[in-house]
């Protein structure tokens, strides 16, 4: 049960990704859907300045992150103690 809420989850994250991109948002939320990775594709999104991951299982954050150029508020909440930031607390803007 656990495994398909987390593949539920996933499968959520990809579809908000895709409708943030066609319809060029710049604000996107990824909050509360368990994910313990987030998917590549979030690297499509060259507008977003905003990202919300609060309250998921991610235990780091993927390289795709810091090619959004535009992001200026990530909006990390609940993050798993054990979490690798890498350059997390570089500016973003």
């Amino acid at each position: 049960m656990a495994s398909e809420q987390m593949e539920s989850g996933y499968a959520d994250a990809l579809r908000r990704i895709a409708e943030c991109k066609a319809a060029g948002r710049r604000r996107l939320d990824l909050s509360c859907l368990k994910l313990t990775a987030l998917p590549p594709e979030i690297e499509q999104l060259s507008a977003l300045r905003e990202l919300y991951l609060y309250d998921n299982r991610l235990s780091n954050l993927p390289p795709e992150i810091w090619q959004l150029s535009t992001l200026e508020r990530l909006i990390l909440g609940k993050f798993q103690a054990s979490c690798r930031l890498g350059v997390a607390f570089m500016p973003l803007s």
